[in-house]
């Protein structure tokens, strides 16, 4: 941090320097100190305007590094859950109603932390696509869109039941579902 604190000093310095120079070498050939505050204007504009695009270049590219940071998280996250995915999957409707009504979780070799975890995972993308951190095309295109969209499918009865018993459940989600259904259907993409 040192470090990088006094390489700007040193740049500021060095610009002041050579600013306060090229004033005085301007002036003696003016002759005119309008025209050397005209040109001084001028420059910090132009200076100005470097700074302001580089640090929405920098916004940028830290949005580009979140993305992918979060990309490869979840990405990872979902290979991690393929097996709990794959049983999701295979659930009949006589399984969702026995695993929302009965409370019986030895359905299909699932239980109620794996399904709440695929579930979770999925409201946490929705939140993040919701704030705008996460960016769209990557969250569904790439990450969990047709995963997302088949899992609430599957598990809405499930979904609805939880939100009848705490009077909130998993709300990113099911925004985050409309919008993968939306991007499936503006690029004419089947989800089965």
């Amino acid at each position: 941090m040192k470090n990088i604190q006094f390489r700007i000093l040193f740049i500021a310095l060095l610009c002041a320097m050579v600013g306060t120079l090229t004033a005085f070498q301007l002036f003696r050939k003016y002759d005119n100190w309008d025209i050397v505050v005209a040109m001084g204007t001028w420059v910090s504009t132009f200076i100005v305007a470097l700074g302001i695009g580089f640090g929405f270049w920098q916004l940028r590219e830290a949005s580009l590094g979140t993305n992918a940071h979060l990309a490869v998280e979840f990405f990872e996250r979902l290979k991690d859950e393929k097996d709990t995915l794959r049983r999701i999957y295979e659930l009949g409707c006589e399984d969702i109603n026995l695993i929302s009504k009965n409370n019986n979780w030895g359905v299909n070799d699932l239980n109620k932390n794996q399904i709440d975890s695929v579930l979770d995972m999925f409201n946490m993308i929705g939140g993040l696509r919701k704030k705008g951190i996460l960016d769209k095309s990557l969250a569904i295109g790439i990450i969990a869109g047709a995963p997302a969209l088949r899992c609430w499918y599957k598990l809405n009865v499930y979904i609805k039941e939880e939100r009848s018993k705490r009077g909130y459940a998993l709300e990113y989600y099911e925004d985050f579902a409309r919008e993968c259904l939306e991007y499936f259907d503006s690029k004419k993409i089947k989800i089965h």
